[in-house]
């Protein structure tokens, strides 16, 4: 569960399950002056994300995924959309306000990691699973700007990024114990 309390007192406000399994805890956003939770969670072995008030639990709006997809990372808002990765190798961009889906974006492979996104919010990265890094534009509907690096030896041990303006820095560690940037 989780539990709204109030600043003051401490005491609960407002309740809502989200399930035992959740990776990640509600995140607190700021759109159109209005301050949401992002709140990922589970219930008969399905994900969902809601976006509630929070002020209230009741949901504003809930994306229900299919089957046994599992997201990648934690939801992130992103100008007044909402990016939700999934591990099976998609990226579902919805608009925060009524969670109407504005583009899904299949890549050819699962994700290996999380969606990184640039700090001005134009840009984005992730890696898939055979380690090909995937260059994103957010524009109206997102879209693959290019594939940085094909993909890669299964005896690279991990990939991940990190925005250092005005680069992107991709770290790739090999299983013989260097790491290339």
């Amino acid at each position: 569960r989780c539990y709204g309390l109030n600043r003051a007192t401490g005491t609960p406000e407002w309740v809502c399950r989200v399930g035992f399994d959740i990776p990640w805890p509600p995140t607190q956003i700021e759109t159109d002056g209005a301050n949401r939770l992002i709140v990922p969670w589970s219930a008969d072995g399905k994900m969902r994300v809601s976006v509630t008030a929070v002020d209230s639990p009741a949901p504003l709006w809930t994306l229900h995924l299919t089957g046994g997809s599992t997201l990648a990372n934690r939801p992130a808002a992103v100008g007044s959309d909402l990016y939700v990765a999934l591990e099976e190798g998609e990226l579902w961009q919805l608009n925060l306000a009524d969670g109407r889906c504005r583009a899904v974006l299949q890549f050819p492979e699962p994700l290996a990691g999380p969606v990184l996104f640039d700090p001005a919010g134009r840009t984005a990265v992730c890696t898939g699973r055979d380690l090909a890094v995937y260059l994103l534009d957010l524009a109206e509907t997102v879209s693959v700007r290019s594939v940085a690096l094909r993909p890669q030896s299964t005896s690279d041990e991990a990939h991940f990024s990190v925005w250092v303006q005005p680069f992107l820095l991709h770290f790739k560690n090999e299983a013989e114990g260097d790491c290339r940037v």
